[in-house]
């Protein structure tokens, strides 16, 4: 049965790498919704928190091994988490919800349209 991480060594698991990656997904994609970097800012905190766990666990002197493997985990833990959101968004905008449908982009085209126009416009008038 998996269970939330909620113990040191979990959260040094694949699962645990995961569910650290969400949560900072979560929380980048709500306070930076349309920036490019967000993947690479949760690979960093993802790394960080797995290394720092890890740190923690082995009184500061962790092997080479153990800094590899939790690395690794780390790296595609984040994976996970970045490419399972973008397989959700695509299939929410594919059946017509969410930020990616038919019908937002049509929206954000018609807005960039009309400021344009309004643009086009008052460089007319000016001139």
């Amino acid at each position: 049965m998996i269970e939330f991480p909620i113990t040191s060594e979990a959260l040094l698991t694949l699962f645990g790498a995961v569910i650290v990656a969400i949560i900072a997904g979560l929380w980048l994609k709500r306070y930076l919704p349309d920036w490019r970097y967000t993947p690479l800012v949760v690979l960093a905190c993802t790394e960080l928190v797995l290394l720092l766990v890890l740190f923690a666990t082995t009184g500061w002197r962790p092997g080479s091994e153990q800094l590899v493997s939790v690395a690794l985990m780390a790296l595609f833990g984040a994976s996970l988490e970045t490419f399972g959101y973008e397989a959700i968004v695509n299939a929410l905008g594919l059946a017509g919800f969410g930020h990616r449908s038919d019908m937002a982009q049509l929206e954000r085209a018609r807005e960039t349209v009309l400021q344009a126009d309004i643009r086009d416009a008052r460089n007319d008038w000016l001139n």
